[in-house]
């Protein structure tokens, strides 16, 4: 089924709003407060999907948002109907009319939707939109648009923060500050809806971001008391990252209920980083042969068995977190995860470099082309990543599980997209504006 080119006579007045409806709801961060509207919207837009239903196919913007929202969802949706939203047919639908940077960034969302390898209708029309979209804003037609400010900051967005790198509450903030309640879509003739921008949607976001924020702030000040209480502020050689741990997790599963996965999210980072750090700098040989043997063992009383200060502080933190989690999963599953997470723990010993390993055992081949080759396998794993999560026939594991995964991958690529963020300081920014810096709607 492919999509037709042809303007409707009638706009798609249904459909569309209420798709904007849901986009917003979840953009806002506001989803727990209407889950049973946007179920019904989404089983009434999968059953007109199924149906073939022209509101859905003759618009190419409203194919694309639905085929996004729904793949997005878990609905079984193919890309084929939006085989016609080619470059050619776009500007043919618009039939002469304003350019509508809106329906190219729907696309362009759309587009960046592919767990199947040989989705080739939306790896072209990733191409061909991201390379319009980045030219309606470099040159001089940007000014026809100066008028919908909140769409180029969204287009921006969407360039600069690829899904697969887009953190829930970071963009819950950037859609909170630059939200407009005076939301018209150009197309033959213009039109707007109450239901895309509204002012009460505004009003409670900004109220349930700065509450969150309250809760973030607490957990943070319990946590810093955990590292001092562990020592783990004694260890000179290791990187103190609790503030990056704890906004990488706060930043994705940012549900107030959800506190005790924050916390163990966050420790765990801990614990990872300061070991890793006493791998790579911290341990001599000893240290480290007597904190694998611990762990190995786990069940040891560690001020015996230790052979430094530093070994005792890592190993006596590991043991009581991984002890906690234990305990906690408990009374969340009903049984004792403890021996599992140790499992982990000790296959976490040594690391290596993909392309250092590609380089030595390939025959004349160029770092430039090993990197090349390195993210193109890094895309295809994420592809599959994303199929894993986003399905819902045949899975056994929970989609709230699976998408825990999803998450660590965006922060993974957040942090190391241009260079080790990580390590340095120039995400604090990012880090207040998630945990610390409140939002008033005086910023509208």
């Amino acid at each position: 089924m492919s999509l037709l080119i042809s303007i409707p006579t009638l706009y798609p007045f249904h459909l569309y709003p209420h798709l904007c409806m849901v986009e917003t709801i979840e953009s806002l961060g506001i989803v727990q407060h209407f889950r049973k509207e946007i179920t019904s919207v989404l089983d009434e837009t999968y059953r007109c999907w199924l149906q073939g239903e022209e509101e859905i196919f003759l618009d190419p913007a409203t194919c694309a948002l639905a085929f996004r929202i729904l793949r997005v969802n878990g609905y079984d949706v193919s890309s084929e109907p939006l085989i016609g939203s080619d470059e050619e047919h776009f500007f043919n639908w618009l039939g002469g009319y304003l350019k509508d940077l809106g329906a190219a960034l729907e696309l362009f969302r759309a587009s960046q939707m592919i767990i199947h390898p040989d989705e080739q209708v939306l790896k072209k029309q990733n191409s061909w939109t991201s390379h319009f979209l980045k030219q309606e804003l470099s040159n001089s037609s940007v000014c026809a648009y100066k008028h919908k400010k909140y769409i180029i900051q969204k287009v921006n967005d969407a360039l600069e923060f690829p899904h697969y790198a887009s953190l829930e509450r970071l963009l819950h903030r950037r859609d909170i500050v630059n939200y407009t309640v005076d939301n018209i879509r150009m197309l033959k003739t213009s039109y707007s809806s109450s239901s895309i921008g509204n002012k009460d949607f505004l009003r409670l976001a900004v109220e349930d971001f700065n509450a969150s924020q309250s809760i973030y702030c607490a957990e943070l000040k319990q946590l810093e008391r955990w590292v001092q209480e562990k020592r783990l502020d004694e260890l000179k050689f290791a990187r103190q990252k609790l503030a990056y741990c704890y906004f990488s997790a706060a930043s994705t599963i940012f549900s107030p209920a959800l506190s005790d996965a924050r916390i163990s999210w966050a420790k765990n980072g801990v614990l990872t980083t300061m070991v890793d750090d006493f791998f790579d700098v911290g341990g001599s040989e000893d240290e480290l042969l007597n904190l694998i043997q611990l762990v190995e063992k786990h069940d040891v009383d560690v001020s015996i068995h230790h052979c430094s200060e530093e070994v005792e502080i890592l190993f006596s933190a590991l043991h009581s977190t991984i002890s906690e989690i234990g305990e906690k999963a408990i009374v969340w599953q009903g049984r004792n995860l403890t021996t599992h997470v140790y499992e982990i723990r000790e296959s976490e010993e040594g690391k290596l470099n993909a392309v250092s390993l590609r380089i030595i055992h390939g025959t004349h081949v160029a770092t430039e082309d090993v990197n090349q080759e390195m993210k193109r396998l890094v895309h295809d794993r994420r592809t599959e990543l994303l199929r894993l999560v986003l399905q819902e026939h045949g899975s056994v594991v929970p989609r709230t599980c699976k998408e825990l995964f999803w998450k660590m991958s965006k922060v993974l690529h957040l942090f190391y997209m241009k260079d080790d963020g990580f390590s340095s300081n120039e995400m604090i920014n990012v880090v207040n504006a998630v945990i610390h810096d409140p939002i008033t709607l005086a910023e509208h």
